[in-house]
């Protein structure tokens, strides 16, 4: 047998690069690699979560079909009080200074005295009770012969006029200028000419006002009673 046998060679799918045998994986480095990846992968989806998801265009989904509530009760319509009926023959009203004065009679005529009331006039003598309840005197001053808008009694008619006094009185029992002391009271009349049809339909309110020129919405009233013999 001879010494001089080759030796055997090597095949380099054999041997490593290194000389070290076969190339081995590490398991270490395979678990870093795969946590890298998943991270990575974890921050685009973090970071752009639309890239992950498939987009479907639809129409807007349809909400809930509202449903009408229980139809409240209708709000009661509060009735309008009737107004008080205006005081007539008897009836008082007091001024705020405590002055009285109570519609005592009514009475109708066409004239007297050489005077006549124009055609389709009456006139309506209104008497009156005028107290003094204050404390002190009060000057009690007829004003027959007032400016308008400036007397302090009225009767109204329906077709929309307020008639003054006029200086005429029939039955000698006019109102008389004199000094009322405290709880004094005076007794007398003023005389309207006034349309004959509401007299005869008893539709005259006599008006009251204490303070014309300043307190002109300061207004009492009283239904005039309709006149019986219809101005004989």
């Amino acid at each position: 047998m001879s010494d001089n046998t080759p030796p055997p060679t090597t095949s380099r799918d054999s041997i490593g690069m290194n000389g070290f045998g076969p190339r081995q994986r590490s398991p270490l480095r395979f678990v870093l690699s795969t946590g890298i990846a998943l991270g990575l992968i974890a921050i685009l989806y973090l970071s752009q979560p639309g890239w992950f998801t498939t987009r479907i265009i639809t129409g807007a989904a349809p909400g809930p079909t509202p449903t009408a509530g229980p139809t409240p009760p209708p709000t009661p319509t509060p009735k309008p009080k009737p107004a008080p009926p205006l005081e007539g023959i008897g009836g008082s009203h007091l001024s705020p200074d405590s002055i009285k004065i109570t519609l005592e009679d009514v009475q109708y005529t066409r004239g007297g005295d050489g005077r006549v009331a124009n055609q389709g006039d009456t006139f309506a003598v209104v008497t009156l009770l005028i107290e003094n309840q204050r404390n002190q005197d009060w000057d009690l001053t007829p004003n027959v012969t007032c400016g308008f808008n400036l007397c302090n009694f009225y009767v109204q008619d329906t077709q929309g006029e307020k008639n003054p006094p006029v200086s005429f009185d029939p039955y000698h029992t006019a109102l008389r200028a004199v000094v009322l002391q405290p709880r004094g009271h005076h007794k007398g009349s003023y005389t309207f000419e006034v349309p004959e049809s509401d007299a005869a339909a008893g539709r005259l309110e006599l008006l009251w006002y204490y303070q014309p020129f300043t307190d002109a919405n300061n207004v009492q009233h009283w239904q005039l009673p309709r006149d019986q013999s219809h101005g004989r």
